[in-house]
Parts: C-alpha cells; sequence; structure tokens
C-alpha cells in the first residue's frame, strides 16, 4: 500500500467529513424552523390539521420532502 499519500488522504476525509457535518447541522437548523414555523401557525390557530396535510403535499410536490433528504450520495 502506498503510505506516502496517507496524509492527503487524511485531509481528504477529515475534510468530507467537516462537510456532513456542516449539512447535517442546517438539516437540523431547517427542521426546527419549519417545526416552529407549524406550530406557530397552529398555536395561533391560523392553520388546522387540513392545512398541514395541504402543506406537506405541497412541498412533496415540489421534491422537498425533507424527511427524504439523501446526504452525500456521492460522497
Amino acid at each position: 500500500m502506498e503510505t506516502r499519500f496517507d496524509e492527503v488522504i487524511l485531509l481528504i476525509k477529515q475534510a468530507r467529513s467537516n462537510a456532513i457535518k456542516q449539512v447535517n447541522i442546517e438539516l437540523i437548523n431547517l427542521h426546527w424552523q419549519v417545526g416552529a414555523y407549524i406550530s406557530s401557525k397552529v398555536a395561533n390557530a391560523v392553520w388546522g390539521n387540513k392545512t398541514v396535510t395541504e402543506l406537506a403535499a405541497h412541498i412533496e410536490n415540489y421534491q422537498l420532502k425533507i424527511d427524504q433528504i439523501q446526504l452525500c450520495q456521492h460522497c
């Protein structure tokens, strides 16, 4: 096995890991923001269950289904 390039490989692996962590942080923040937004609308009686269901369908139509986002398929 070629060991003279091990440090470069390690740098690549660390950068990839850091990138994945940052993406995960942003997705967690997104989940909290969306949840807070929906909760606020429901709590203030602006939205009901039907509206939340319609929102879910709307998101799915635009292929933004949050629970199906796959990270780093090609990493």
